[in-house]
């Protein structure tokens, strides 16, 4: 199922005759209608790829940035991707166009055993993974906040079973807050991260957000405290905003709700609920209390949807696939001549995914723009423990959908 934006015909009164010019405009109007939806559709499909660099269909190259493989004690498999705002006024370790990748599993590779976080920079001559913060818990996924003065960690814990998850807050040094670690029950197996982009003390509330992957909730976090030590996280009021699907029962086997992006234009949160291999979106994210949401794509190409961005020229969604390395584009607003809202699928990784996980790449991913206005968009790979960036290029023949 494909939800999509239906023309609305207002119907007429009972008893009404239409006039006949009203007639003409209506017939004039469908048929400049018809003619526009095949249009569009090739606009979609072709279209972008000579305006290159507005969505992924017009992105050719790939490139690996850097390792991710912890310098200090070897950490690997990155999962959670963050990339700093440009426009960030930090004051800390992270500049503008920095990147920070978490690592979920230890020097040998035990799944879940990972505890820390790089920090890389793209636009050093030879970029490298240095450690950012060595304190963390299996950092599945991270969010900045506004001005990336903190980072938010949703750790699934060292336990397989994701008891002991929490939700951990450092700042831009790489230092954790006196009141930065969030427990809680609704916290435990935590595995994705949000945020609506808010400052503390504005006049919209900041809210951050949290997956639990053991029982397919999404929660919201606000109501921070601020203390003469700096803010104090532990004391966030916690409200279920969704219910989403959930399978699994320990780190080797989960499958929940995972990424997310929210959109400032409408205090929309968008979330991956690869258990029913679809994209949800929750309205008024910030306030809502009474659970609905809505779906936006079901189905192929979605694979076992994973990380969400939010294409920063147009506002499509930007989705990896874990079930098929597949990085997938969808718009929100215009749709092909079918209904759809695919723009654009790329193949990132050509190892088969085999049963079990065994081969698949993506889950972390973030987007932003270079120097020319053209969109990049940065992922991990876990088959090779690189950060990775897809980018205007020569166009290679392949890899396009």
């Amino acid at each position: 199922m494909k939800t999509t934006t239906r023309l609305a015909l207002a119907p007429l009164r009972s008893g009404a005759t239409p006039k006949p010019q009203n007639v003409l405009s209506l017939l004039t109007g469908l048929f400049l209608l018809s003619l526009a939806l095949p249009l569009h559709a090739f606009q979609n499909k072709v279209g972008d790829q000579g305006a290159a660099g507005r969505t992924i269909a017009g992105l050719h190259n790939i490139r690996v940035v850097a390792s991710t493989i912890d310098p200090t004690n070897g950490d690997q498999n990155p999962y959670g991707l963050v990339v700093v705002p440009k426009n960030a006024a930090t004051t800390g370790k992270l500049m503008p166009g920095d990147l920070l990748v978490s690592n979920i599993n230890n020097a040998n590779n035990v799944m879940g055993l990972g505890t820390t976080i790089e920090l890389i920079q793209p636009s050093a001559a030879h970029p490298s993974p240095a450690t950012f913060f060595n304190g963390a818990a299996s950092p599945i996924a991270m969010v900045l906040n506004a001005n990336a003065t903190n980072v938010w960690i949703a750790n699934y814990g060292l336990e397989q079973n994701g008891l002991q998850g929490d939700v951990q807050v450092i700042n831009n040094m790489g230092v954790p807050f006196a009141h930065g670690n969030i427990t809680a029950p609704q916290l435990q197996g935590s595995w994705g991260q949000g945020f609506n982009g808010q400052a503390l003390g504005g006049t919209v509330p900041p809210a951050f957000f949290d997956t639990n992957v053991l029982t397919g909730a999404v929660y919201r976090l606000q109501k921070f405290i601020l203390t003469p030590q700096g803010p104090n996280f532990a004391g966030a009021t916690i409200t279920r905003i969704a219910q989403l699907g959930h399978a699994g029962h320990t780190i080797l086997n989960v499958v929940g709700p995972q990424g997310m992006a929210w959109s400032k234009m409408d205090d929309t949160l968008y979330i991956a609920d690869p258990v029913n291999n679809r994209i949800v979106a929750v309205p008024h994210s910030t306030t809502t209390t009474n659970g609905y949401f809505y779906t936006v794509y079901h189905g192929r190409p979605l694979n076992q949807p994973a990380g969400i961005a939010l294409n920063p020229l147009n506002g499509d969604l930007l989705i990896v696939n874990q079930g098929d390395n597949k990085m997938i584009e969808l718009a929100l607003s215009a749709h092909d001549a079918d209904g759809g809202h695919v723009v654009g699928v790329r193949l990132l990784d050509k190892t088969k995914v085999q049963a079990g996980g065994v081969g698949s790449a993506l889950f972390g991913v973030a987007a932003t723009v270079d120097p020319a206005g053209k969109l990049e968009v940065y992922f991990t790979n876990d088959n090779t423990n690189t950060v990775n960036l897809l980018s205007v290029g020569d166009f290679d023949g392949g890899d396009t959908e």
